[in-house]
């Protein structure tokens, strides 16, 4: 198991995933990312007006909790480094990305 979660639940499901140190984004599947950011208050693609992959959620979101876990152990991810900065809206560094499930 593993993944990516919000506020405890279990938000993406399992999937491989890129997470490259040279860089401040992780690529996950387009369905994990889609099935994630949905359970995200305001959360939605912003492939159009940011970038491929991107997505955006309204900087006033309390994000709460969000984690990734490698197996059964799981991660916290502070909310301040989920943020990319502002567009119209704060963009997150989860995006989706050429992999497959």
């Amino acid at each position: 198991s593993g993944g990516f979660s919000y506020n405890g639940g279990t938000s993406s499901g399992s999937f491989s995933a890129v997470i490259d140190s040279g860089t401040t984004l992780i690529y996950i599947p387009t369905a994990a990312a889609k099935k994630f950011y949905a359970s995200i208050p305001g959360a939605k693609d912003a492939s159009a007006t940011v970038g491929d992959g991107f997505y955006t959620y309204p900087c006033s979101t309390n994000l709460g909790t969000i984690a990734i876990s490698f197996g059964n152990t799981k991660y916290a991810i502070n909310p301040a480094d989920f943020n990319l900065g502002a567009v119209s809206e704060c963009v997150a560094f989860v995006n989706d990305g050429p992999l497959r499930s």
